[in-house]
């Protein structure tokens, strides 16, 4: 059988990503799972300034994937990397995305499902050369893919979704901020009360009974909730 061909489109700046895919996937001179990949690398914000129009109008585009913090030029159009999978979600829906990630955090994965829901999620500490293809192969094959790490912290999530929830987490991640408990109920939208019950919650919750809000932060920081 015929292999068929997938164009793709890469937005990534980091270079053990880079030299991953191009082991992987870039140079490959075979078929992959009965792929042919064909597609463009971006590495800096400089090339961004008119390739992403251009391929996103003339390349029958399946798969895009792009680093989260990519610096994307102001000629794009699109102010961050959020914005232009927004514009892609709304007038490309076939098009498949694939989200690199640094440092991920249950609080910033559940921020990102609920912007963009991408397809497919990649760890950059994950990002093998083996992990990119199964990635590429999978997204196009089955519809999504997480990375070992991604993994891990939904299922922290899913596990403690009944004691702890987004709002939870969003405390948590004022508090990371330095956002003083005066002004959380004006990012909350909840009583200084009810923050501060939910804080203890998750004190107990978390084996820290009666310490700080600094304390808090720490183990919430060593969980990677936030």
């Amino acid at each position: 059988m015929k292999p068929r061909e997938i164009k793709y489109l890469l937005i990534e700046q980091l270079p053990s990503f880079l030299s991953a895919f191009r082991n992987g996937i870039g140079e490959a001179k075979a078929p992959i799972s009965h792929f042919n990949f064909n597609g463009h690398i971006i590495h800096t914000m400089e090339q961004s300034e008119n390739a992403i129009a251009a391929l996103l109008k003339n390349q029958n585009l399946h798969l895009v994937c792009i680093n989260q913090n990519f610096p994307l030029s102001p000629t794009t159009g699109f102010d961050c990397s959020i914005a232009f999978l927004k514009y892609i979600k709304a007038n490309y829906p076939n098009i498949k995305i694939i989200i690199t990630i640094q440092n991920a955090t249950v609080f910033n994965l559940r921020k990102l499902g609920v912007r963009i829901d991408p397809d497919s999620i990649i760890e950059v500490t994950d990002a093998s050369q083996e992990t990119i293809i199964k990635a590429f192969v999978e997204t196009i094959e089955v519809g999504i893919y997480f990375s070992k790490t991604i993994l891990q912290l939904q299922r922290i999530y899913r596990t403690n979704l009944h004691i702890v929830d987004d709002i939870d987490y969003h405390i948590l991640h004022e508090l990371s901020l330095g956002t003083k408990n005066i002004d959380l109920p004006k990012k909350i939208f909840l009583s200084s009360t009810t923050i501060n019950r939910r804080k203890h919650k998750l004190k107990d919750f978390l084996g820290i009974t009666d310490q700080s809000d600094s304390a808090l932060i720490r183990k919430a920081k060593e969980l990677r909730y936030v």
